[in-house]
């Protein structure tokens, strides 16, 4: 993600919208603690205003100004006990006061299109059978659309850009080791439209996972999306994606069996859709591969030179349905 603006929101006092009731409240430079077993579910623990006055609300505005139409990326840092037991709730306001509409989150990473009519906004921490509750940090990240990043994840600019093309060729590069190196431009200078998605396997993979989706989808919107996988994980990944986003795989057949098994988990909590059976396009079984023997050190990427550039450089849906 192209930074152009991060905004970290802490919570440092407490104000009128706070739950003080047999609540005990520790604030400590880098984090607050929140202890209350008896709170209801339902209940705004704390809010955070854009716009306020100090007659009123008693407190000064925490919430930066955000530009209309914008793609923002909001990061909630914090650990509760017991484990999903509180979440957030974001309102977008006109000028005359009137909510626009509210947004749930669940997650500790959301991507947020500013609304154009909005004229304020607000967020409030919500109780959900929550009894301790860490919180560190709320940041708010201005974002371009072509690249993301958060935390290790990366999804770089457009390369070998192909303005007839109306579709993405998504690459999703395999981990590396300190033997088996990164992906190349030149590994992929073959393939028009491109797009790769990096280190998604670095830190939280639940997090991560949720980023590529809705990445994807917005993606999907007016673009035709393929998902090319080279190596054991990129592989597993592309055919999970393919079944929460509507688009064509194109693999090798090299397999990473527990890989999959974690982000069958993963799928559980997702939308799954009809999926389209993956192309196989390199099978290390049965073709024979000149540089076969040194297969353990070599990088994956030697493998996308196999890809049909009549496939992946074309308009024309290639996919058959499961």
């Amino acid at each position: 993600m192209k930074v152009n603006h991060q905004f970290t929101i802490r919570w440092n006092h407490t104000d009128k919208s706070t739950f003080l009731y047999g609540t005990k409240l520790n604030f400590r430079p880098e984090e607050t603690i929140f202890e209350n077993v008896l709170m209801p579910s339902g209940i705004i623990i704390q809010e955070w205003k854009m716009l306020s006055t100090y007659d009123k609300d008693k407190t000064t505005p925490q919430l930066p100004i955000l530009e209309k139409g914008q793609d923002y990326q909001f990061n909630f840092d914090y650990e509760v006990t017991p484990e999903y037991c509180i979440y957030f709730k974001i309102i977008f306001y006109r000028k005359n006061g009137t909510v626009i509409r509210h947004q749930i989150i669940k997650q500790k990473c959301e991507s947020i299109i500013y609304p154009e009519d909005a004229y304020a906004y607000k967020i409030q921490m919500i109780n959900a059978a929550a009894t301790h509750l860490k919180f560190k940090k709320i940041s708010i990240e201005s974002i371009n659309p072509g690249i993301i990043k958060h935390n290790n994840i990366e999804i770089t600019d457009l390369k070998n850009t192909n303005i007839l093309l109306n579709a993405l060729n998504i690459v999703i590069e395999e981990p590396s080791t300190d033997i088996v190196l990164p992906l190349s431009n030149q590994g992929i200078q073959h393939i028009h439209n491109v797009i790769v998605a990096r280190n998604w396997n670095k830190e939280n993979l639940h997090s991560n996972w949720n980023i590529l989706i809705d990445y994807l989808k917005r993606q999907s919107i007016n673009k035709q999306i393929r998902l090319i996988g080279y190596g054991p994980q990129s592989n597993e990944l592309a055919k999970a994606l393919n079944r929460t986003v509507q688009s064509e795989v194109y693999i090798t057949s090299h397999r990473d069996l527990q890989l999959a098994q974690t982000l069958n988990i993963e799928l559980d909590d997702a939308r799954n859709i009809n999926v389209t059976t993956p192309n196989i396009y390199f099978n290390h079984e049965m073709q024979s591969d000149e540089l076969n023997i040194f297969k353990n050190i070599l990088n994956h990427a030697r493998y996308l030179k196999y890809l049909d550039r009549s496939l992946i450089n074309s308009e024309v849906s290639h996919e058959t349905k499961n």
